[in-house]
């Protein structure tokens, strides 16, 4: 019988578990990409790419069309360079949704105040992306992103009931989540 990592890797292979690349930089996400079609080529199956903190991913957008390649956007840094020195542009989320990649944002370790995944949807917004695409940034596309989206990501009857009450619009800068419920259950209450 085959043993559990090998299991697992075949479930890689078949695209049933997605390969999460780390890759800030142009080059690195090419490389990751370039895996995935050199694996397919070599009959070895159709894994799921998704490149995590890819901050150079506007470059390439067709590449990403190309090859089915989702993108996990890191936090926007003040100056526009990653720790990585990679260039993150302003608009690189709604460049990326433009050309149809699926795009989420991400607070990475969350525990910066201006890394917030609030703060990051609003900022994908000045970048251009409307509240429509920031929201589904940060909800269905990481649920779909992880094959999840079935229970998770959207309000309907059916999925799984945790939700953020928020005392204005979400992601605007004056506004704070008031209430939470996980799993239909109030975990913060706004009374």
């Amino acid at each position: 019988e085959a043993s559990e990592g090998t299991k697992t890797l075949q479930r890689v292979l078949e695209g049933e578990l997605p390969v999460i690349a780390q890759a800030w930089a142009t080059q690195d996400i090419r490389t990751a990409v370039f895996l995935k079609e050199e694996m397919a080529r070599e009959g070895f199956g159709e894994m799921r790419i998704v490149i995590d903190a890819g901050a150079e991913a506007w470059r390439e957008p067709a590449m990403l069309v190309r090859t089915g390649t989702a993108v996990v956007l890191p936090p926007m840094p003040a100056q526009g360079r990653t720790t990585d020195q990679a260039f993150f542009a302003a608009d690189c989320a709604k460049v990326l949704q433009d050309n149809g990649v699926v795009v989420a944002l991400s607070a990475h370790d969350g525990s910066n105040p201006a890394g917030r995944l609030d703060v990051q949807a609003g900022l994908a917004m000045r970048g251009g992306l409307t509240r429509a695409q920031a929201l589904r940034a940060v909800t269905l596309a990481p649920a779909q992103i992880l094959g999840i989206d079935g229970r998770v990501g959207t309000v309907e009857a059916g999925k799984d009931a945790d939700l953020v009450l928020w005392n204005g619009e979400p992601f605007d800068a004056t506004s704070r989540p008031v209430g939470v419920l996980v799993g239909g259950h109030l975990v913060l209450d706004p009374r």
